[in-house]
C-alpha cells in the first residue's frame, strides 16, 4: 500500500490546490484558445465559487494541517454590496473586520489572525458608510487582490480612484481593475497607467459622457483587455496611447458627435493591429465599414456589432481569420432601403447582406436573442411571412457558406425553422 505519510508537505499543498482551484473564476489572463465571447461568462460564475467553497470547507474536517491550509484559502471572492444579496454582504464585512482586526492585532487568538485575504473583490459604494469602509477594504483586505471592481453611484468616483491610486502600495497583485472614471482629474489614465502598470485588464464602464484631455495618455504595456468608450477620444491622442498587447476592446462607437465613418472608425484603426476580439456594443448612427477595416485588424478572430447598423457592402478579403460573429439585432426591424442593387426590392435587415461579405474563414454566426425574441423584434417592422422569409434567407447564406447559425442559446436556425415548418409552438427563452 502506498505509505501517503512520506508525501511532501509541498506536493500535498499542490494537491489541496487543486483539489479547490476555480479555473477562469481567479484568472487573470484571457484564453486565447476559446471562443470569448462564449466562455466570457465562466469568469463571472458564481455558482463555480459556490462549489468550490463546499469543496474548502470539507477539507476543514480532516486534520489540523488541512484546517489550516483551508482557512488560508476563505474569503477569496467578495462582494460587498448592502443592495445584492445578503449572505454574500454580510461574508463580504466579516472578511474585511477579520482582515482588520488581524492588521492591528499584536498579540491575538488563532481565531483572530487569519492569514486568508481575498484574491477577486466587487465593492459598490453608495453612501459615505460605503466609501468609508472602501477604505478600509484597501488598506487593510487588498494585498492579495488581482482582479477589483469598484462600482459607484455618481459622486463617489473621484474620491475612489484618488484613493486606489494614493494606496497603490496596499494592491501590489492587482492585474483586473474595473471603476468609474473621474469627472474631475485632467489625466485619468495616466495617472491609472503610473499607479497600475502590470494591469492586465481594464474597464471603465464603456460609455463616457463628455470629451476628455487630448493630452491624456493610456500606457499598459502588458494590458491585454480594455472596456471604454475610445470614441470620446480624437486620433491623435490615441497615437501616444501604449497598449502593445491590447487582444480584447469593448466599445461604443460615434457616441460623441456625427462624421465620416472613417472619423468615427479612427480609434478601430489606431487600436487594431493586434485585436481578436472586438464588441462594439453601441453605436450612435450608421456606420458603413470600409473594406480597410479588415487590414485595420488584420488578427481579428471575433466580432460583435450590430450587422444592420455597422454593415458592410464590401466583401471582405479572402484571408482574413475572422471565425465567430455575434449579432446585436436591436436595428433589424428599422425599415431601410437596400444600399446597393435594385431600390425596388423588398427592404429588410441589412444584417443579411452584411453576411455575405463576412470574411471566407467564418465558422459561427451568432444572434444575440433567442429565435422566438428575435421573431418578435422584426414584428415591430414586418409582417409575419417576411419575418420568417428573413430567417429562411438567412439560413440559405450560412449553409452556403458553411456557417453554423445559432442564438444565444446555441439552437441552430435549422432547428428552429423545422419547428416552425412543423407548426410547433417553440420557445427557447
Amino acid at each position: 500500500m502506498f505509505d501517503y505519510a512520506g508525501v511532501a508537505v509541498e506536493i500535498w499543498y499542490r494537491i489541496l490546490e487543486e483539489v479547490i482551484d476555480l479555473p477562469y473564476v481567479l484568472d487573470t489572463l484571457v484564453d486565447r484558445n476559446r471562443d470569448h465571447w462564449r466562455t466570457s461568462p465562466w469568469y463571472h460564475d458564481a455558482k463555480v465559487y459556490e462549489d468550490s467553497e463546499r469543496q474548502r470547507k470539507a477539507l476543514r474536517l480532516v486534520c489540523r494541517s488541512w484546517l489550516s491550509f483551508a482557512e488560508g484559502h476563505k474569503y477569496r471572492w467578495i462582494t460587498y454590496d448592502r443592495s445584492g444579496n445578503t449572505a454574500e454582504h454580510g461574508e463580504a464585512l466579516e472578511a474585511i473586520r477579520s482582515a482588520t482586526a488581524s492588521s492591528f492585532a499584536h498579540e491575538a487568538s488563532e481565531e483572530v489572525i487569519l492569514q486568508s485575504r481575498p484574491r477577486r473583490i466587487l465593492f459598490n459604494v453608495t453612501t459615505r458608510e460605503d466609501m468609508e469602509l472602501f477604505r478600509t477594504t484597501v488598506d487593510h483586505c487588498s494585498e492579495k487582490v488581482t482582479t477589483f471592481y469598484a462600482r459607484c453611484v455618481s459622486g463617489y468616483e473621484d474620491e475612489i480612484v484618488d484613493y486606489m491610486v494614493q494606496r497603490r502600495s496596499k494592491l501590489p497583485m492587482l492585474r483586473c481593475l474595473a471603476l468609474s472614471l473621474p469627472t474631475h482629474s485632467p489625466n485619468p489614465f495616466r495617472l491609472i497607467s503610473t499607479a497600475f502598470p502590470n494591469l492586465l485588464t481594464l474597464d471603465t464602464g464603456g460609455l463616457w459622457s463628455y470629451w476628455l484631455n487630448d493630452n491624456d495618455s493610456l500606457v499598459l504595456p502588458d494590458l491585454e483587455m480594455l472596456g471604454l468608450d475610445v470614441s470620446a477620444f480624437s486620433a491623435g491622442s490615441l497615437r501616444n496611447w501604449h497598449l502593445p498587447g491590447m487582444t480584447h476592446l469593448s466599445t461604443p462607437l460615434g457616441q460623441h458627435g456625427i462624421g465620416d465613418a472613417l472619423i468615427i472608425l479612427e480609434p478601430i484603426k489606431s487600436l487594431g493591429a493586434n485585436l481578436l476580439f472586438l464588441n462594439i456594443f453601441r453605436v450612435k448612427n450608421r456606420i458603413r465599414i470600409p473594406v480597410e477595416f479588415w487590414t485595420w485588424c488584420p488578427c481579428l478572430v471575433e466580432l460583435l456589432t450590430f450587422l444592420s447598423w455597422t454593415y458592410l457592402d464590401t466583401a471582405a478579403p479572402a484571408g482574413h481569420p475572422l471565425k465567430y460573429v455575434v449579432h446585436w439585432p436591436h436595428y433589424d426591424a428599422t425599415w431601410v432601403p437596400l444600399l446597393t442593387g435594385n431600390t425596388s426590392e423588398i427592404a429588410g435587415p441589412a444584417a443579411l447582406r452584411s453576411l455575405t461579405f463576412l470574411p471566407p474563414k467564418l465558422e459561427l454566426f451568432v444572434v444575440w436573442h433567442t429565435w422566438s425574441e428575435y421573431l418578435e423584434l422584426l414584428g415591430h417592422g414586418y409582417d409575419r411571412s417576411q419575418q420568417e422569409g428573413f430567417l429562411v434567407r438567412m439560413n440559405e447564406i450560412c449553409v452556403g457558406r458553411s456557417v453554423r447559425v445559432e442564438d444565444q442559446n446555441q439552437v441552430g436556425l435549422d432547428e428552429f425553422l423545422e419547428f416552425l415548418t412543423l407548426g410547433k409552438i417553440y420557445d427557447i427563452a
